[in-house]
């Protein structure tokens, strides 16, 4: 790879002389050599073109590593080396043409020197030829303009030629003067006594013939201005032609430096006047309106531009001429008149924003003065204004919330060693949370770098994570504890980058989650331990409760069997009743076994059909059903997802329940409906709710109860009605209320006395 790059620096290098090799200006590098207080005291040729060398007659072996004051040794005299060192030291590129004659050397040169890296590099070439021709063109310009101090006037004394008709035919020079001889380029001598038309016979064609006869013939005397292209003249003349005895005296004055210079400016004027209306900017010239006390009172407009016009809605003829109290009364008043006034008398210029009362409308005015008035320019900043009010109403809005933002937030930017790597970062921004969460004012932390605020963040690993956002450009996300420098907290901390190394630090202080999440690790494990004693419970129930309730059952038959007839109908009572007893206390246990298995034993969840479900349910129930004569009508029900057995208990237990609590002598009607629930409608225990859930109502036509019993109804042991009366454990709804808290769903009832109760299941539908 090395050779290959020395291979490409080489032709590069190559390239780039063959380039300035080419070139026809002169082109030579030099470096500053500097003294021990750092003062340039001379400098060192690094590099020259052909160029270079050709023009000053010299190889580039006698100019390359040479020093400047050896080479050119007049250089200062001449003021080339101090505008040398004056380039190096403020990096303003310098121009100059001298007369340099030594060493050598006698010419004129034309230098230019830009600034590069600790030296200059300087272009030149010859431009003595130049330099003669401009002096010739100047003597010459000298020479012509003593003749024109000398007689501005050229005079003729022309007398007429006659036919026999007595018509004016041509005119005769009787005489001339020393600047019209000169004006011909002819003698004095050459010229008198000869006719016109024999020098000059353009002039009976350009018309010059007809306004001498004129004179003649009228005796008034004419001055007109015309171009005379012909027989060796060439110019515009201001000529009068007066009348004098039988002849006329004709004056020439050359007016052409005139007439090029009107004609320049009109050319110029029509260039401006171009340029002006199709200028952005609106252009306007104001004279001053002054009173007898010589007092600045008024401002008349002597010009306007296109871009004006457009902007005032007013035509040139009705801004030219016009007062500004005439047209714009309000200006007199609003601080623009006293502007333009001090500009006007003081001279200095200004700049500066106005904007409508409205802050609608903005303008970028400057005012500058011009002999009795002001020129005034502005441009329209309505669009960029209304961008910079927008930027700072959104620069004062993410301020805000920064500021207002209860996540700490760090701006840094990186903080780069020799090699350009990044080892440290430097706080830019700090808002008030970072202050409040750090234990340290704002300005504290501004400017410092996060190894000196502080000093352990390396050693707590956090500053890896910063370093390297930095400098990859990834997004990270961590928490992490910090006990180090005062602080002993733990931080939700995410890394974000802005690019080119600097990045932004959101933290937010999470020591009362962590503890309470280190709470709920122990109430976890605490539940844990509770499922297992609640597992253990249940395996005594069934197995070591249930064995002596069967003892008593199965003696009691034995009595009941055996004894019977010995203990008479009294004891036979009590028989019955301890057998009751202890059926009783056998399903007591098996719900509290099931209500227990509800939450310690719960299958993979899969999908569901309520339909089926409900079927086989209905099924299990055929002898109640049959028995009460019920009437069960079931809608279309969905599958859901959830633990079937755990569903088929809760289907079960709510059916059984419309049975049980069927009035005496009805017959049931029970009603099974399906109903869809967005979120938005969900009762309140399910909000935040962001799926959909499905609404399962079963209504049923028995005895009712009470509204202020609809939260005791689901506890365990709560029973509103006698054993005679109803059998039950009173554990079938707080095992409904389990199974749809394990669904994630919600289960509540209304009921009337005597007009029969609705159970609602909210479950929630699968995605």
């Amino acid at each position: 790879m090395s050779i290959v790059s020395d291979h490409h620096e080489l032709v590069s290098t190559t390239r780039l002389q063959a380039i300035l090799d080419a070139s026809l200006n002169g082109i030579m590098a030099f470096t500053a050599v500097r003294n021990t207080s750092r003062q340039i005291i001379d400098f060192v040729c690094t590099s020259a073109n052909r160029a270079a060398c050709r023009l000053l007659n010299r190889s580039v072996d006698q100019l390359v590593g040479q020093r400047m004051l050896t080479l050119f040794s007049a250089n200062r005299e001449v003021g080339f080396f101090d505008a040398y060192v004056a380039t190096v030291e403020s990096g303003v590129d310098q121009r100059l043409e001298r007369y340099y004659a030594a060493d050598g050397l006698q010419a004129w040169y034309d230098v230019n020197a830009v600034k590069f890296e600790d030296g200059i590099v300087v272009t030149f070439i010859d431009i003595t030829l130049q330099k003669q021709a401009q002096l010739t063109q100047q003597q010459q310009a000298s020479r012509l303009q003593s003749v024109l101090n000398g007689s501005l006037t050229s005079i003729a004394l022309m007398t007429p030629v006659r036919d026999e008709t007595d018509t004016i035919t041509d005119f005769v020079f009787a005489d001339v003067n020393l600047s019209l001889a000169q004006l011909t380029n002819r003698p004095v001598e050459s010229l008198r006594g000869q006719r016109v038309s024999t020098y000059f016979p353009y002039y009976k064609i350009g018309g010059l013939f007809d306004f001498y006869k004129q004179a003649i013939e009228t005796g008034q005397p004419l001055r007109f201005e015309v171009p005379y292209y012909a027989d060796g003249v060439r110019g515009w003349f201001d000529i009068l032609v007066a009348p004098q005895s039988d002849g006329i005296v004709v004056n020439f004055v050359d007016i052409s430096p005139v007439k090029k210079a009107q004609m320049a400016r009109e050319q110029t004027s029509a260039l401006l006047q171009t340029v002006m209306d199709n200028s952005l900017t609106g252009i306007t010239k104001l004279e001053a309106v002054r009173d007898e006390a010589n007092r600045l009172i008024d401002f008349r407009f002597a010009l306007a531009n296109q871009t004006m016009r457009q902007i005032t809605g007013r035509p040139l003829e009705d801004l030219l001429g016009r007062l500004q109290s005439e047209l714009f009364p309000h200006q007199m008043t609003n601080g623009l008149f006293d502007r333009y006034r001090t500009v006007a008398e003081t001279g200095e210029p200004a700049r500066f924003e106005w904007c409508n009362p409205e802050e609608t409308i903005w303008f970028d005015i400057s005012v500058v003065q011009h002999h009795h008035g002001v020129i005034i320019t502005f441009l329209d900043i309505s669009a960029i204004k209304q961008a910079q009010l927008d930027q700072q109403q959104q620069a004062r809005v993410l301020k805000q919330i920064v500021e207002g933002s209860l996540n700490g937030l760090l701006a840094c930017e990186p903080m780069r060693d020799k090699q350009g790597l990044i080892y440290d970062l430097r706080m830019s921004l700090v808002n008030q949370a970072a202050s409040r969460l750090n234990g340290r004012p704002v300005d504290e932390l501004v400017g410092r770098s996060l190894l000196e605020a502080f000093p352990s963040i390396a050693r707590s690993g956090i500053m890896s994570h910063y370093l390297h956002t930095a400098r990859t450009g990834e997004i990270q996300r961590f928490e992490t504890a910090y006990n180090f420098d005062g602080l002993q907290n733990w931080y939700d901390i995410a890394v974000t980058p802005l690019g080119k190394g600097h990045i932004l630090i959101s933290f937010v202080d999470i020591s009362s989650s962590k503890h309470l999440q280190q709470q709920l690790e122990l109430s976890v494990a605490d539940l844990k331990r509770s499922n297992e004693s609640l597992q253990q419970f249940a395996y005594v129930a069934s197995h070591d409760l249930q064995e002596p309730l069967r003892k008593i059952q199965a003696f009691g038959d034995l009595l009941g069997e055996q004894f019977g007839p010995m203990v008479g109908d009294d004891g036979q009572t009590l028989i019955h009743r301890m057998q009751g007893a202890a059926a009783r206390m056998q399903d007591l246990i098996k719900a509290l076994l099931m209500y227990s298995r509800t939450a310690t034993h719960q299958q993979p969840y899969q999908r569901v059909d309520l339909n089926r479900l409900t079927r086989e349910v209905l099924g299990d129930l055929d002898t109640a059903i049959a028995e009460h004569q019920a009437q069960i009508h079931v809608d279309s029900l969905p599958t859901l997802i959830g633990d079937a057995t755990q569903l088929r208990q809760l289907f079960q237990n709510l059916l059984s329940n419309a049975l049980k609590f069927t009035a005496p002598h009805n017959t049931a009607r029970i009603v099974i409906r399906a109903r869809r629930v967005d979120p938005s409608d969900l009762p309140a225990p399910l909000y935040g709710q962001s799926r959909p859930f499905v609404a399962l109502d079963i209504a049923d036509n028995g005895i009712g109860f009470d509204m202020k019993y609809q939260e005791r109804i689901f506890r365990l042991f709560e029973r509103l009605h006698g054993r005679s009366q109803y059998t039950g454990t009173g554990i079938g709804l707080a095992i409904c209320k389990r199974v749809v808290d394990n669904h994630g769903g919600h289960i509540t009832a209304r009921s009337e006395l005597g007009q029969g109760t609705t159970f609602t299941v909210y479950l929630p539908l699968p995605d």
